[in-house]
């Protein structure tokens, strides 16, 4: 047990670290949505899908820091031990535990719900950038398409997994769920199972933009870059991990403080999913911070009028730019497809290249 200095420390590392990351999440979908106003460009799917992980993100960072304040998360307040006086469990009483568990419990359903939504936001994202009307590549539409599955059935599974864990669901706040027959001994199981399951599916996202950007025609430097953007991700897998390994150690705790040991548990919630937020967007700023302003357009909207008539014979995820005029550009149809000098049909479209330049 530490000393209360340590113990209010973490209380309040919880607060600041929620507060900070939630108004980050906020600060970059506004910079998104701002930026996109004044590039004149279109909203799409994945923007408007931000904007809902957003919002169930701040459900799981109000929730903490309520958490906090009433529920005494980050203090050593709430002490089990199941080992005690002869093999008797001795446990908090309901009372004790009414605020911790609701708090909890309104936690897991947050996260459950936000994830899929953000992760739902990078795939159609990913699926706008790398897959066209055109484009050739069965692999990477098949790839995400059995991602955006796995969330989907996971999103399906554990939540509704969570509801109802406990019959009747009041006991998951009521009382610890040792003590009632209503809950499953090994509650804790299904939650490692949640969050290494999530694990998975935020590697996979993170590595998915590797295979087609390694065929897109790019100078060195700027696919670097671009990966460096997508990269981003990889805090997302860190707190995920964090997650993850804090519910597996609970497993090992005899003397088990509920407020004191979640701790790990309510830092990384909160942290997962705003990171989450914040990664899906930097893509998207690259013309906010090259001075995007409504009088200044800046260098993004340069480079798109500057490659405007390019477009890109694509055989998987191979470029080959050709320069073309408007009056050619009026009739697409008819580059809807061409040849490669060798009899093989490869198809035209607005290349991936210009799509992701504008990114770096």
């Amino acid at each position: 047990m530490g000393d209360g200095q340590t113990v209010n420390g973490q209380a309040k590392v919880i607060v600041a670290v929620s507060a900070v990351l939630s108004a980050l999440a906020i600060l970059a979908v506004a910079l998104r949505f701002y930026t996109k106003t004044y590039k004149s460009a279109r909203i799409h799917k994945e923007d408007w899908l931000i904007l809902g992980g957003l919002a169930l993100t701040l459900g799981v960072t109000i929730n903490n820091i309520v958490g906090v304040a009433v529920g005494g998360i980050g203090e050593q307040e709430i002490w089990t031990n199941i080992y005690a006086g002869d093999g008797v469990p001795l446990f908090p009483t309901p009372k004790e535990l009414l605020p911790d568990g609701k708090v909890m419990f309104v936690m897991q359903i947050m996260h459950t719900c936000a994830m899929p939504v953000i992760k739902a936001s990078v795939l159609t994202f990913y699926w706008r950038i790398f897959v066209t009307p055109v484009n050739s590549s069965r692999n990477l539409r098949i790839a995400i398409w059995v991602i955006a599955t796995y969330v989907l059935l996971w999103w399906i599974s554990i939540f509704f997994a969570t509801l109802f864990q406990c019959n009747p669901i009041s006991d998951n706040w009521g009382t610890n769920p040792l003590q009632l027959p209503g809950c499953p001994n090994n509650i804790n199981v299904m939650y490692q199972t949640a969050a290494f399951t999530n694990l998975v599916s935020d590697i996979v996202i993170l590595a998915l933009p590797f295979f087609p950007m390694r065929k897109v025609q790019l100078p060195l430097e700027k696919k670097v870059a671009v990966l460096c953007i997508f990269m981003t991700g990889a805090v997302v897998v860190v707190a995920g991990i964090g997650r993850t390994v804090s519910y597996f150690k609970l497993r090992d705790l005899a003397d088990f403080n509920f407020s004191f040991h979640y701790y790990w548990i309510v830092l990384w919630t909160s942290i997962e999913p705003t990171l989450g937020v914040i990664g899906a967007c930097l893509p998207t700023l690259r013309p906010f911070f090259n001075g995007v302003s409504p009088d200044r357009p800046g260098p993004a909207s340069e480079s798109n009028e500057r490659f405007a008539h390019s477009v890109e014979a694509v055989e998987g995820f191979g470029t080959v730019d050709n320069h073309i005029t408007s009056m050619e550009l009026q009739d697409r149809n008819q580059l809807e497809k061409t040849s490669d000098g060798r009899g093989n049909g490869i198809h035209v479209n607005r290349d991936i290249h210009q799509r992701t330049e504008d990114m770096v």
